[in-house]
């Protein structure tokens, strides 16, 4: 399953780049570009912060469940 990128879609909402989106949660470009791409997960805390930095632009819930499908996958226990 192709995962929709809710948090790119919400920050481009939000007319933020990354490098902004970053500065507001007190991370790098980089950790912005991971969480987007998959390769990260943001923190509890890192997500409450970026729930607020993006309202109402997050659909929260929606992340959180493709989150919870992803790592119930067959594929992400495996590794």
């Amino acid at each position: 399953m192709d995962k929709i990128n809710i948090i790119r879609t919400a920050r481009l909402k939000a007319g933020m780049t990354q490098t902004q989106l970053g500065a507001r949660l007190g991370v790098g470009k980089a950790a912005v570009s991971a969480w987007e791409n998959w390769r990260e997960v943001p923190s509890t805390q890192r997500l409450s912060r970026l729930a607020r930095a993006l309202d109402p632009h997050l659909d929260l819930h929606a992340y959180l469940a493709q989150v919870a499908t992803a790592k119930s996958s067959p594929k992400a226990r495996a590794a």
